[in-house]
């Protein structure tokens, strides 16, 4: 019986008797499809196709190979597969997938496959590079050593990025992950505006992986309207497109700034995001039938992206000195950072920005967590301005995240780390910026430099952004390129930023309303009451700047006399311009606050004339009247009038009786007593000649080795005088503190001293011991003061006090 050769043999046969009689003949080689279904064609016959070769269907669909078997090819469809069915033809290309590339790219959006979808017309004058090449190698390499600025201020100085550097965004969704990228390419105007040459132009590549069509459309409309798709190619695998379109984008992508990288140039590739890469990645295994890992992805998806992250580098200057920097985003589920993925990526990259969902509902945008933040090799790149100027900054954050976790618990905290909660929360909020709006390195520097030297920490929270744009309004533009170069800042360049930012500090001070003065004068400083202040800060004491929360009963009556009443009134509205002028509040709120104060200021100013008048008639006796009805001397920030030139005895409640005025006993006898036992004299009538001669004599400096021991009774009063009394009352503190400084020249600095006293003391009437160290505080003086600052300020300074208070009684207090 005769033996038939089979199918195969004879196809064989018959293709090698044709290419021997005809020489110039071409054969194609073709399959047919077994099944199709998910995007998964099986074909038969396609037995010398290579890993990762394009086909294309008989419908003009096309398909890569990835799975090579011994009885068929699984091929992977991209498209949709409806048109294909089973027996169709499949033709090998003979091509690896490969995408355009080039500067013809620019300013255009196209697909995985480079197809062009922005409806702008065919790619000219362009070359065609595979999407899956080997990453340079390490002889081809360089360190990373040229800053890639961001335009953030959190980045650039925190978490600095190089040029070849590979840095991770990850965070939950909706943390601001796409804003810093888009932030990126938008900064990246600027810096190349600035550009000598075209090597040092930064080109921007942004892969868009699973998104909705309507954001990617936002986003070129917002690189569009700032003019950044010149510079910028989008690759868009959108949510909408097959998997292996998804899978794909990502190396299309790269493949398209490889081409910038290789000609000497730099470019920037965002990867948004990663996640669904992989994701797509997966469903592709699972449905070619590959066996499932970790989360049921494929064992190989550590080398799919690996090997995606490895072709970003620096080249060396042999190989042209190219760069390829890239920024890949990784998506969290409820901030797990130690799933599959983000463990994966995190070993593969440079570094990481993390962002908390937490920090982004408190405001804090852009939302890195800066303790988790971390760029391993960005350092290296950074402006040598830049690194000194934020090289503590990172420790003071780290020390104020940690302080003020546990000063939530307590409120009574030292000056020291109620400084360090001060300088926190600024430096916590001086890096956080409106999106879409990069700000220039050098500027950056000198936003850093004012946050972290302490000339924003008398500033208020909510003005800081404010007084930052008021200090990039006035700096010098030559002092800001001079923050570019090599040689960083010396002693000899930090004296024009200290110059600058220090003039816009009395502007800050004269807003400076919602710091307690004890706790902003210990940080910054010299004290309001201290010789040198100037008046601007006297101001800031009075809360004269702060209209919103003018109490004109407490503070219209500290002045003494009814001019500086009228004076205080003049500083209002004076203030509120101030206010308008350097933009603390526009135009309408300023006409809101200052007709919710009308009526307050115009009842202080009629209470001012009353007193005016009545003092005028009565020869300055009433101690009572230019009061508001139904308001007494009592309480600690209302101040009497002069009677017979010193301030009258009040007896506190409970304590006797409280009449007031010239002829009350309360004022007379215990008044003359005591100031007799104390100065030796009774000051003369006011008026009188011996009391104006009084007032124009010079006084000497005090000697304070000779000072005498004040006797008990002069302090606590005849027992008589003092029914059911202890010791001293805080009107006789009170008082005696005015003929104290009265007769050291301390006029102008009486109100001042007299408010700190009742306000920053809160003295307890119940207390005798407290009110009789008070006394003791008023009567003897600050040792080892120096004569000439004594001399100098006319008397005792408000240090002196807190200084010998503090030795004596192991207490400290603040006076404003």
């Amino acid at each position: 019986m005769e033996f038939s050769p089979r199918a195969a043999e004879l196809t064989t046969l018959l293709e090698s008797r044709m290419i021997n009689f005809y020489t110039n003949l071409k054969v194609d080689e073709i399959g047919r499809v077994v099944s199709v279904g998910d995007g998964i064609a099986r074909v038969y016959g396609l037995n010398e196709i290579q890993a990762g070769e394009m086909v294309e269907f008989a419908s003009g669909v096309k398909g890569i190979a990835l799975n090579l078997e011994n009885e068929n090819v699984g091929i992977v469809v991209f498209g949709s597969d409806t048109a294909i069915k089973e027996g169709d033809l499949v033709k090998r290309t003979g091509s690896i997938v490969d995408v355009p590339a080039g500067k013809a790219m620019l300013g255009r959006v196209v697909d995985a496959l480079g197809v062009p979808i922005d409806g702008k017309g065919a790619l000219s004058d362009h070359e065609r590079r595979r999407v899956e090449v080997k990453a340079p190698g390490i002889i081809e390499r360089k360190s990373v050593h040229e800053p890639m600025q961001t335009g953030l201020k959190a980045v650039d100085s925190l978490v600095p990025i190089g040029r070849g550097q590979r840095e991770l965004i990850i965070g939950d969704r909706q943390t601001g992950k796409t804003a810093i990228a888009i932030d990126t390419i938008l900064n990246q105007k600027q810096m190349n505006s600035r550009g000598t040459n075209e090597s040092e132009t930064l080109y921007c590549v942004y892969v868009a992986i699973g998104q909705k069509r309507s954001t990617v459309a936002q986003l070129v409309k917002i690189l569009s309207e700032a003019n950044a798709l010149e510079y910028s190619i989008l690759v868009a695998a959108t949510a909408s497109d097959p998997a292996p379109l998804q899978f794909l984008a990502p190396y299309s992508g790269c493949a398209m700034g490889e081409y910038f990288r290789d000609n000497g140039m730099h470019a920037l590739i965002i990867y948004d995001d990663l996640s669904k890469q992989a994701v797509a990645y997966r469903q592709m295994s699972l449905l070619l039938r590959r066996p499932p890992g970790r989360e049921a992805f494929p064992g190989d998806v550590f080398y799919l992206h690996s090997r995606l992250l490895e072709r970003a580098a620096k080249r060396s200057d042999q190989t042209g000195a190219g760069s390829l920097t890239a920024l890949p985003v990784i998506e969290t589920q409820a901030g797990d950072v130690s799933a599959y993925i983000p463990t994966n990526v995190i070993s593969i990259t440079d570094g990481q920005i993390c962002l908390e969902t937490e920090l982004f509902y408190r405001g804090i945008r852009p939302a890195i967590n800066v303790g988790l933040s971390v760029s391993r090799v960005g350092s290296a790149a950074q402006l040598k301005a830049m690194k000194q100027v934020c090289g503590s900054s990172k420790l003071e954050l780290a020390q104020y995240r940690e302080v003020a976790a546990f000063a939530q618990f307590g409120s009574d905290l030292d000056a020291a780390t109620q400084a360090l909660l001060n300088r926190g929360a600024r430096l916590t909020e001086v890096p956080k910026q409106p999106q879409y709006e990069p700000l220039p390195i050098e500027k950056q520097i000198v936003v850093i430099y004012a946050a972290v030297n302490g000339f924003c920490d008398r500033m208020p929270l909510d003005r800081i952004s404010q007084y930052e744009k008021n200090i990039l309004s006035t700096i010098n533009p030559e002092l800001l390129k001079s923050f570019l170069e090599k040689g960083g800042l010396t002693n000899e360049r930090k004296m024009e930023p200290d110059a600058s930012l220090k003039a816009q500090i009395p502007i800050a001070d004269l807003f400076d309303s919602t710091i307690p003065s004890h706790k902003r004068t210990a940080i910054n400083g010299p004290r309001a009451g201290a010789r040198g202040a100037s008046t601007l800060k006297g101001i800031r004491t009075y809360s004269v700047a702060s209209p919103k929360h003018w109490n004109w009963k407490k503070k219209f009556f500290r002045f003494k006399n009814w001019n500086r009443k009228f004076c205080l009134m003049l500083l209002l509205p004076a203030s509120c311009w101030l206010q308008w002028y350097f933009g603390f509040f526009d135009l309408a709120e300023l006409f809101t606050v200052l007709l919710k104060d009308l009526s307050e200021v115009l009842v202080g100013w009629l209470a001012c004339l009353f007193q005016c008048l009545w003092e005028t008639f009565q020869g300055g006796q009433s101690a009572t009247l230019g009061m508001p009805q139904g308001e007494s001397w009592g309480s600690s920030d209302k101040l009497p009038s002069k009677v017979g030139g010193q301030k009258p005895l009040l007896m506190e409640a409970g304590e006797g009786s409280t009449q007031e005025g010239p002829n009350s006993a309360v004022a007379a006898t215990p008044s003359s007593s005591f100031f007799h036992g104390l100065s030796g004299q009774i000051p003369a009538a006011p008026g009188s000649p011996e009391e104006v001669q009084q007032r124009e004599q010079p006084q000497p400096p005090l000697n304070l080795a000779n000072l005498p021991e004040v006797p008990m009774e002069h302090i606590l009063g005849a027992p008589e005088q003092r029914p059911g009394r202890e010791g001293p009352s805080c009107d006789d503190v009170k008082a005696r503190l005015a003929d104290k400084l009265s007769s050291y020249g301390k006029k102008r600095k009486f109100d001042v001293y007299l408010s700190s006293l009742s306000e920053e003391l809160k003295l307890d009437s119940s207390d005798p011991e407290d009110r009789l160290h008070l006394l003791q505080l008023v009567e003897k003086m600050p040792e080892g003061a120096a004569e000439t600052r004594k001399s100098e300020a006319g008397g005792l300074l408000v240090e002196d006090y807190e200084k010998y208070y503090k030795k004596k009684y192991n207490r400290s207090i603040y006076l404003k």
